[in-house]
């Protein structure tokens, strides 16, 4: 689901009854998205941390409480799995220039914001001297 694109809980709720979901993963690490899947998951459900994007953030600690949310952290992946990765790269089968964009280091600071304000395909900016 694009949270970007629909209103995630939401639909989510909708989807699943009202129950919300049992396992939510969030790849991200923003508060909102982190505060998103607990409330998408029902109760005694699961949710699972693994993106890095802020270090610390506020969880919503009572909803967490109260319906009995497992919350469980997960690093992703181990070196195996950067082995498999950069043999797709090698090989083609999985293209990073979509994501990545080129720009001369003067254009750092518009670059920066924005890739905060206005999130989108870039993921990546490479700022050359």
């Amino acid at each position: 689901l694009n949270p970007q694109a629909l209103d995630l809980v939401p639909t989510v709720r909708e989807a699943t009854g009202g129950e919300g979901v049992d396992l939510a993963l969030d790849a991200v690490g923003a508060t909102i998205t982190r505060a998103q899947c607990v409330a998408a998951t029902r109760p005694t459900g699961t949710v699972i941390l693994s993106g890095l994007h802020e270090e610390v953030g506020p969880m919503p600690a009572a909803d967490i409480i109260r319906r009995e949310i497992v919350v469980r952290g997960s690093f992703s992946y181990s070196p195996a799995n950067f082995q498999q990765a950069i043999g797709l790269l090698d090989e083609g089968a999985i293209r990073l220039d979509p994501w990545i964009v080129e720009a001369p280091l003067a254009e750092g600071g518009p670059w920066f914001e924005r890739l905060i304000h206005e999130p989108g395909n870039v993921a990546k900016v490479l700022l050359v001297p």
